[in-house]
């Protein structure tokens, strides 16, 4: 039987503040010059080494976390009290304790293509607010896929929409977030000379990830009414994955570490086919985790089998199960009885879909060495690896 697959945390983009030694405990809301200063007198902290892309990075962001909750909302007003408070109860709430998506690409990326000299305490609080800002809307895209998937857990702790101060008050606080990603990019980019590409990106992850959930609500939803298995296929798999996880994970924080050290936006779209093989990963290890994964280190209960959603597994039945599996799957998939469920984990099982995770892993790992013997720019090549290595390599499973 496959074991169950339990996630590792260590140095990458699953880090929690808890890993990160509470920065936040750390910081007093005083906007000093030298904000990054006691951070970058660590002697692992040196520029270019293989720990500073990821702990370093992670921290900074931590470090930093107080003032995107403050300066993130309108605290002038005494009318708005009230609301300001239930702002910061969800900034908190939702914000440190849990998983982090564009914010560490976006860093890792950005510290690996600027040149040293330039790695400036500055630059590296703008690459760090505008990490946050993105985060803060990968924040409401989590918010309404739980109230979506109606998951009452995640992050070991119950879900926003749950929580009796909450309730359908949620739709308020997803806007209020989303325009707080807006206000944190205003005060701190606005003076980049790419600040209109910032602003533009952050609208197309808003904009991509909204399409992106409403086509897997919807293809699971019609799966389940219509029991048309071919709604489960890889070709509907890759386009829930082009909006919903590929423009925020492996494009806008991409191409903004690109702006934000103003190199030419062509290194990224020479290597797009190779970033959409990052994408393609990393929905499959989604999927894997949600499947698989101890709710010890994955921090919520399984839904996608439940709520028939088109995953990387269910395209791997159809691409290499049998007629009779894939008949079965038909049946079962997207039932909530334990026995439905348990005839879904004997098909993965049967077809090995583990290994063939393996083998995805493999072939993305050989397409990286291929593309970064291609690549001229040293801090590109760089950039390559270093995806490599923190989300691909050390962000596995233990067996």
């Amino acid at each position: 039987m496959v074991s169950r697959i339990c996630r590792r945390f260590c140095y990458k983009s699953a880090l929690s503040i808890a890993h990160a030694d509470k920065m936040c405990d750390q910081t007093h809301l005083t906007d000093k010059p030298d904000d990054f200063q006691e951070l970058s007198k660590f002697p692992f902290l040196s520029v270019h080494s293989p720990h500073f892309d990821t702990i370093a990075n992670v921290k900074k962001m931590m470090h930093q976390f107080p003032f995107v909750v403050r300066d993130s909302i309108l605290r002038t007003d005494p009318e708005m009290r009230g609301v300001v408070e239930r702002y910061d109860e969800l900034c908190y709430y939702t914000g440190p304790e849990r998983d982090l998506y564009p914010g560490p690409v976006l860093m890792d990326c950005y510290t690996a293509l600027e040149s040293p000299e330039k790695l400036t305490c500055d630059r590296l609080k703008m690459a760090t607010m505008l990490s946050w800002a993105f985060e803060h809307a990968g924040t409401s895209t989590i918010i309404v896929d739980d109230v979506m998937d109606e998951s009452v857990e995640r992050w070991k702790k119950p879900t926003w929409h749950t929580l009796p101060q909450v309730g359908m008050r949620v739709a308020l606080d997803v806007n209020l977030i989303r325009m707080g990603a807006f206000a944190i990019l205003r005060r701190y980019l606005n003076n980049h000379p790419n600040y209109k590409h910032f602003h533009n990106l952050l609208a197309e992850i808003i904009h991509q990830t909204s399409l992106g959930q409403a086509l897997d609500v919807a293809t699971s939803g019609l799966f389940r009414k219509t029991r048309d298995i071919s709604l489960l296929s890889f070709d509907g798999f890759y386009a829930i994955t082009k909006y919903k996880a590929d423009f925020i994970i492996y494009t806008a924080p991409i191409l903004s570490a690109i702006y934000l050290a103003e190199l030419d936006p062509n290194l990224y779209f020479d290597s797009v086919r190779l970033f959409r093989s990052f994408s393609i990963y990393r929905q499959a290890q989604n999927d894997m985790w949600d499947a698989f994964g101890h709710y010890a280190n994955y921090g919520k209960v399984s839904s996608d089998i439940a709520n028939g959603q088109c995953t990387w597994i269910t395209s791997m039945v159809l691409i290499h199960g049998s007629e009779k599996q894939k008949e079965l799957l038909q049946e079962n998939y997207g039932r909530a009885e334990i026995s439905c469920r348990n005839v879904c984990y004997r098909i993965f099982e049967e077809l090995d879909v583990l290994g063939k995770y393996v083998e995805l892993k493999e072939d993305l790992v050989r397409s990286c060495a291929e593309r970064i013997s291609e690549v001229s720019h040293p801090g590109f090549a760089r950039m390559i690896n270093t995806l490599l290595e923190h989300y691909v390599v050390q962000e596995d499973f233990l067996l």
